[in-house]
């Protein structure tokens, strides 16, 4: 099972109606907000906006991590995807959008990404598709039935 299918019983239970524990369509809801994206996908505004924009000096040596395989770390990818979505909400605005973002978003989620203890701790600046490694999840008991339960508790 891949990790972006553990995620989708938790998307469901967030799905729920609060007061009648009914599933709703937040599509329904947003028809007419939905706002057309400058870019594609998360990998056309990466290699576009942010890999041009980011200016860190990261080497082997440095106390900065980073890997060419961003997109296969599960952690660094949705990161990444939070972003790239909240650049396209933001950079809608002229006159202080791009500072929020870069204050509330790039800031905060680079300085986790790079960091040496972060999810990139095991790969390196020249790491290969053979030899970079993804961090080990953390460990957990719970399952997707009692994650569903625990959610609909908290709401």
């Amino acid at each position: 099972m891949s990790w972006e299918d553990e995620f989708e019983p938790l998307s469901k239970a967030q799905n729920l109606d609060e007061s009648t524990g009914a599933e709703y369509d937040e599509d329904l809801e947003d028809e007419d907000e939905e706002v057309a994206l400058q870019y594609e996908t998360v990998f056309d505004w990466f290699e576009e906006v942010f890999s041009e924009l980011v200016e860190r000096h990261v080497t082997d040596s440095s106390d900065k991590k980073w890997c060419a395989h961003w997109h296969e770390h599960p952690e660094v990818f949705v990161r990444i995807t939070a972003l790239w979505r909240s650049w396209e909400h933001l950079s809608t605005d002229p006159d202080t959008g791009m500072s929020v973002w870069m204050r509330d978003h790039l800031d905060h989620h680079l300085a986790v990404i790079i960091s040496p203890t972060g999810p990139l701790e095991r790969c390196s600046i020249a790491s290969t598709a053979n030899d970079h490694e993804i961090a080990n999840r953390l460990p957990s008991e719970i399952t997707a039935a009692a994650a569903k339960r625990a959610m609909l508790e908290v709401a």
